[in-house]
């Protein structure tokens, strides 16, 4: 479905919801399971935003703002000059700002009071992570870990090229650099657990479940590493040329690029799972859903004639019609069926740590 409009920005998405920066100064909301318009609220958007504890967080000229996801209606706004050097990051009831050249901003996220803000002295490169008590800065070519509640830094570590976005897990995180590796560094004391090399610049963010690490390179292959170990598990060369990390959803691994398609692979053994073309480029990485009803994979495309579309691609279930315009093929994630009697829950997935500590009332 047309979204009516070009993105000034990428959208973000929360849940079953999605949350667009369109022309003409609009932020768009739309029902990532049917498509259907919830709201437009007007804002004038350059940057992603952020979204959590049912806010959406965006960046305007002079001012920081949040909106609410159910009605667009403003929650507060803050003074706030100067561009951002990367996207807002939410998590747990903080958010935070990456300043150009190196400050970073902690806000209390419910009324966007400034708790403290702290000169880092280097070039922020992309989206700090949040994971546990700590905040995560690719910065310059070193990791900085900073503490949540203060800003205090706790430690450094210097890489051997710019670092770009960050897994943050609880006992370790992973990074991708532009001198052909991934880092994995102990979260506690930013030691260097193990690293891995690939024949070119690492890019996006890595995923993750409880046994796999699985990220992306310009020599055009994922690989799946042991979580903890670093030990390659397996590799699978890529038709395409990936701009953008690994979507982990149910047993796939889903890799998007430059080429108009999507890719789906099995985390297990990096097997090659079916293939599905998009409506035009990618505007965004794609999105998965996982709800009550069919698992849905959400894409934003760009189209000359139309701007930017939304679609969802689901695998049909036996008992219900897909509501969306295309099936995907085998190896895109199913509808999980449920445990029989007596079984052990399922493992839960670890993709971002647990949550910091919320900021002061």
């Amino acid at each position: 479905m047309a979204l009516n409009g070009s993105l000034t920005a990428p959208p973000v998405f929360s849940g079953q919801r999605g949350y667009f920066p369109l022309d003409e100064g609009r932020l768009a909301a739309h029902d990532l399971t049917d498509g259907k318009s919830l709201w437009v609220a007007m804002a004038r958007i350059a940057s992603q935003p952020a979204a959590g504890d049912g806010l959406v967080f965006i960046a305007e000229p002079e001012t920081l703002s949040a909106v609410r996801e159910v009605d667009g209606s403003v929650v507060w706004r803050s003074p706030f000059s100067g561009p951002l050097a990367a996207p807002l990051a939410w998590d747990n009831g903080w958010l935070i700002a990456a300043a150009t050249p190196g400050t970073i901003l902690a806000f209390r996220a419910s009324d966007g009071e400034l708790i403290w803000r702290r000169d880092v002295s280097s070039p922020v490169n992309a989206r700090p992570a949040l994971a546990a008590d700590r905040i995560y800065v690719p910065a310059s070519d070193r990791i900085i870990a900073l503490q949540v509640e203060t800003g205090v830094p706790l430690w450094e570590r210097k890489l051997g090229g710019p670092p770009n976005d960050v897994l943050a897990l609880d006992e370790r995180l992973y990074v991708g650099s532009d001198d052909n590796f991934l880092y994995c560094l102990k979260t506690h004391d930013g030691l260097l657990d193990w690293r891995w090399r690939t024949g070119a610049d690492v890019v996006g963010v890595p995923a993750a479940d409880g046994h796999r690490v699985y990220f992306v390179s310009l020599d055009n292959v994922l690989r799946g590493l042991d979580l903890k170990s670093g030990v390659q598990r397996w590799k699978s060369a890529l038709p395409l040329r990936p701009n953008a990390g690994p979507l982990k959803a149910g047993d796939t691994l889903i890799v998007s690029g430059v080429a108009p398609m999507l890719r789906a692979y099995f985390s297990k053994d990096g097997a090659p799972a079916g293939d599905v073309a998009t409506d035009g480029e990618l505007a965004s990485p794609p999105y998965f859903v996982a709800g009550p009803g069919d698992p849905t994979v959400v894409v934003v495309t760009r189209n000359m004639a139309k701007g930017a579309m939304l679609s969802g691609i689901i695998r049909a279930s036996e008992k219900s019609a897909p509501p969306a315009p295309a099936a995907a093929p085998p190896g895109f994630p199913p509808p999980v069926p449920a445990a029989p009697p007596g079984s052990p829950p399922p493992v839960p997935a670890a993709p971002a740590g647990s949550p910091p500590p919320a900021p002061p009332r």
